[in-house]
């Protein structure tokens, strides 16, 4: 069972790698992963506010994130993706008062998407957070979704047993 996951973990990077590109930055070589996507849980806490959206708003700037990118943030609060938007926005203003750059945020701002769950209710996977997750995919051009997930384990039991 080990040699097939390793098998497929060799296969995802190959694939990764074969979109990728490289950056050289001083005497650094950054290999920057082909189309993909990050789903943020708990999208609407204070550590994506003060630590997530800044970090992924300066790999932006300095052209660090894949071309085809997309952020979807999912969380018990109710907003729309423009009021997520709009408070990442001045969550990225906050970290960099001196050094923010509107252009940099328009980028990154239109692969920024969000979808509010309820974690107690499987429906809410299977429908609004699946129906973003297919529509965000759209940005990457790419047909599989492959999604790593470190939930807490409550109600995510009853949905895998």
């Amino acid at each position: 069972m080990g040699s097939k996951n390793n098998q497929k973990v060799e296969e995802a990077v190959a694939q990764m790698k074969a979109g990728s590109t490289s950056r050289t930055t001083g005497p650094c070589a950054v290999e920057i992963p082909g189309p993909c996507g990050l789903v943020i849980f708990g999208a609407s806490g204070d550590l994506t506010k003060r630590k997530i959206i800044p970090s992924l708003y300066r790999l932006q700037k300095n052209q660090y994130l894949p071309e085809r990118f997309f952020i979807l943030g999912a969380s018990r609060t109710e907003m729309s993706t423009d009021h997520f938007r709009e408070e990442m926005l001045s969550a990225v203003k906050d970290a960099f008062p001196k050094d923010f750059d509107q252009s940099s945020w328009n980028e990154l701002v239109n692969k920024v998407y969000y979808s509010p769950i309820d974690y107690n209710v499987q429906e809410t996977y299977a429908g609004s957070l699946r129906e973003k997750l297919l529509h965000s995919r759209k940005s990457t051009r790419r047909e599989e979704i492959e999604s790593f997930i470190w939930p807490s384990p409550r109600p995510f039991m009853r949905m895998l047993f």
